[in-house]
C-alpha cells in the first residue's frame, strides 16, 4: 500500500514540513503533485517527478525533482513552487485567523502531466498551513482615524510591538502580521487607503496618521514599552529611541545577581515597522520623522517620494511625478512600471528625497535585483549613504523579484491588482526567489529581535 505522509501534519506557513512517499516499487516514475484553494476558489498547484530509491521510497529532502515544476532537491518545492490555474492570480490568504490552507498532496504513478479527473492518485494526504500560532488574537482596530487588526501572542505581554504595511494595491493584509505575531510580536496590520472608510484612493500620504497608528499601538497593556538588556557594571548604553540609560547595580530586577554585568531598561517607547513597496517608502518616512520608530524592515522600496506628497504637521515634501508614457508590457501583457520612476539622482527632485539623514533607529533593507516594479537596490543604496553610520545595511538578493514574502509563499511575477487596467509585472525567478525568502525572513525575525527585545517563539 502506497503512503503519503506530511509531518508535521499542521503547521505554520513559513515552517519547514517533511513529505515522504513510501510502498513504492524500487526505481518507479512517480509524480508527486500539491494543489489548494484560496477563498475565491482558485486552485493552485505544483508537480515533480521522482524516481523512488531501492526501497521504494521517495524523500524531497533527499531525492532530487527530475522535472516539473523544479528540478534538484528541494525539500519545500511543492509548496514553494505553487502556481495558479488562472493567470495573474496571486496566493494570498484573507482570512489569516479563521483558517488555514489546506494543501492536499497526492502521489500518482509515472508522469502525471494534466488534471485528468479518471487518474486516481496511489495515495494522498492533506497538510493544513496556519498564519496565526495557537491563541494568538486578532483584534479589529478602529480607533480614531486607525484602521487595521492587530494581532497578539497568547499570555499577558508585554510584547514587542510592529507596524506591518504593504503597498499601492491599499486594503487590508495581514498574512504576514499573522506569522509574526506567532513569533512573538505584537503586530498591528495597518491600512493606510482602500480599506473601510479610509479614503478609497491615496492622494497624501498624511505621517500624522501613522503617527496616530504608533502611538495606539504603543498604549495597548500588551505591546512592550522597553526591553531589558545586559550590560558592564557603569557602562552607558543607548537605548531604543536614542535615549542615553546608565546602568547601576540597583538596576537589577527582582533577586537577580549581577557581579559583573547587569540587566538595563532600554527605554523606549520603540516599535518597528515592516513594509513593503510603498509601504516601505511610508516605513522609511515614519523611521526619519516618528522617533517611537526603532527597527525598520524596508522591503523593495522608494527613498523618495513618487506620485503622492507627504505631510506631516507643517512639513510637504513634493513627490517625483509618475512617467506613466513610459509604461511597457511584457511578453505575457503585464504591466512593466520601472521605467515610470525617474532617476532619482537628478538634482531637480533632491526635494523629494526622505531626508533619511534624521534617523534615529536602526533600517534593514532587503531587495531584489529582479523587481521590476523599480530598481529598488538603488533607492536602497541612495538612502544608506545619507544614513548616520551603522545605522543599516543591505540584505540583495539576485534573481528575486518585488514580493519578497515569508517562505511559503510561492513567486508571484505577475499579477492583477486593485486600480490597475492590466496585471502588474513584479519580476523575480522562482528558485533564487524561494531561496531569498527563506534566508531574508530569518534575517528579518533576527533583526526585530536584536532591536525590539527577544520573543517567544511558538509551536502549532
Amino acid at each position: 500500500m502506497v503512503e503519503v505522509t506530511v509531518t508535521p501534519q499542521s503547521s505554520l506557513a513559513d515552517r519547514p514540513v517533511q513529505i515522504r512517499v513510501r510502498g513504492l516499487s524500487p526505481s518507479q516514475l512517480v509524480t508527486l503533485r500539491a494543489w489548494l484553494k484560496d477563498e475565491q476558489g482558485e486552485c493552485f498547484q505544483s508537480r515533480a517527478f521522482f524516481r523512488a530509491d531501492g526501497a521504494g521510497e521517495v524523500d524531497p529532502e533527499v531525492h532530487a525533482a527530475l522535472g516539473g515544476s523544479y528540478s534538484g532537491v528541494w525539500p519545500m518545492g511543492l509548496f514553494w513552487f505553487l502556481q495558479p490555474d488562472t493567470l495573474f492570480r496571486r496566493l494570498v490568504k484573507r482570512d489569516v485567523a479563521g483558517s488555514p490552507f489546506c494543501v492536499r498532496l497526492e502521489v500518482f504513478d509515472g508522469l502525471c502531466l494534466g488534471m485528468d479527473p479518471r487518474e486516481q492518485p496511489l495515495g494522498s494526504c492533506e497538510a493544513e498551513r496556519w498564519y496565526v500560532g495557537p491563541g494568538v488574537q486578532r483584534v479589529p482596530i478602529r480607533e480614531g482615524r486607525v484602521r487595521g487588526a492587530l494581532f497578539l501572542p497568547p499570555g499577558p505581554g508585554p510584547f514587542p510591538g510592529i507596524i506591518d504595511l504593504f503597498g499601492g494595491a491599499g486594503g487590508l493584509i495581514e498574512f504576514r502580521a499573522g506569522l509574526l505575531a506567532s513569533r512573538g510580536f505584537a503586530v498591528l496590520a495597518l491600512a493606510f487607503f482602500a480599506y473601510d472608510d479610509l479614503p478609497r484612493v491615496l492622494a497624501q500620504l498624511d505621517l500624522e496618521y501613522f503617527e496616530e497608528a504608533a502611538e495606539l499601538l504603543l498604549r495597548h497593556p500588551k505591546v512592550s514599552p522597553g526591553a531589558w538588556r545586559k550590560a558592564p557594571v557603569s557602562q552607558d548604553v543607548l537605548g531604543a529611541g536614542g535615549n542615553l540609560v546608565r546602568g547601576m547595580t540597583r538596576d537589577c530586577p527582582g533577586d537577580q545577581e549581577c557581579p559583573e554585568d547587569i540587566l538595563i531598561l532600554v527605554r523606549g517607547p520603540g516599535l518597528g515597522v515592516v513594509g513593503v513597496s510603498k509601504g516601505a517608502e511610508v516605513a522609511l518616512a515614519m523611521a526619519t520623522f516618528l522617533p517611537q520608530v526603532v527597527a525598520t524592515v524596508w522591503i523593495n522600496g522608494t527613498a523618495f517620494l513618487y506620485g503622492n506628497p507627504l505631510v506631516y504637521k507643517e512639513l510637504c515634501i513634493p513627490p517625483i511625478p509618475y512617467y506613466t508614457e513610459r509604461i511597457q508590457f511584457t511578453e505575457v501583457g503585464a504591466i512593466d512600471n520601472s521605467a515610470i520612476f525617474a532617476d532619482p539622482r537628478d538634482p531637480a527632485y533632491r526635494a523629494s528625497a526622505i531626508p533619511v539623514e534624521k534617523i534615529r533607529g536602526k533600517v534593514l533593507f532587503v531587495v531584489g535585483e529582479a523587481d521590476r516594479s523599480f530598481n529598488s537596490k538603488l533607492f536602497a543604496e541612495l538612502a544608506l549613504a545619507r544614513m548616520p553610520p551603522e545605522s543599516g545595511r543591505i540584505l540583495s538578493y539576485p534573481g528575486a523579484g518585488h514580493l519578497i514574502e515569508p517562505p511559503g509563499s510561492p513567486l508571484c511575477s505577475n499579477s492583477s491588482i486593485r486600480g490597475t487596467p492590466r496585471p502588474v509585472a513584479w519580476g523575480g525567478e522562482p528558485q533564487p526567489h524561494a531561496r531569498a525568502q527563506e534566508h531574508s525572513w530569518q534575517e528579518i525575525l533576527q533583526f526585530l529581535e536584536l532591536h525590539l527585545g527577544s520573543v517567544a517563539t511558538m509551536k502549532l
